[in-house]
């Protein structure tokens, strides 16, 4: 249901990714494939190099942060879920 009421056409994303060093790097692999119609900072994103589901979150200045794989897509959104 939730999937059903927050999926989008898939949209080029392209979160920083922080290393355990500090640096970060974009992956240009990854789309967005939900969003919060109440604009909240948390989405799906779907990376086709891969292929596995992660999550990212919007946070100051519209970057958005990479916060990490999960095992799969219902996985991503039960965490969104819990998170909120």
């Amino acid at each position: 249901m939730w999937l059903q009421t927050h999926k989008i056409a898939p949209t080029a994303a392209s979160p920083c990714r922080a290393r355990p060093t500090g640096a970060t790097a974009r992956n240009s692999g990854w789309s967005r494939i939900t969003r919060d119609p109440d604009d909240a900072s948390f989405r799906v994103v779907y990376d086709d190099v891969v292929a596995r589901y992660g999550i990212e979150c919007a946070i100051l200045n519209s970057i958005s942060l990479f916060i990490g794989y999960r095992a799969s897509l219902l996985e991503a959104i039960t965490d969104i879920k819990y998170v909120r």
